[in-house]
């Protein structure tokens, strides 16, 4: 968002026979670089709270949750 300099993600998964190798974390951190890059300063993400897989996925490349209508954001 132009006005805000706010980019929004949506949820990243990967292939039961492919987690936990990376490559979720390597997806989103090459979009966080992307959004930077088109001058963005602040990312937000809308997980499902109940998937603890992507809450803890969301929490490692630095995300934290804001409140539940919210999401969980990232500047960046």
């Amino acid at each position: 968002d132009v006005v805000d300099s706010c980019g929004e993600l949506e949820p990243v998964g990967t292939r039961p026979d492919h987690r936990r190798k990376g490559l979720a974390a390597a997806c989103i951190t090459q979009a966080l670089r992307a959004l930077r890059a088109h001058g963005a300063t602040m990312a937000y993400v809308r997980p499902c709270k109940a998937n603890q897989a992507a809450v803890a996925l969301y929490e490692k490349v630095g995300f934290e949750a804001v409140d539940e209508d919210l999401g969980w954001r990232l500047a960046i």
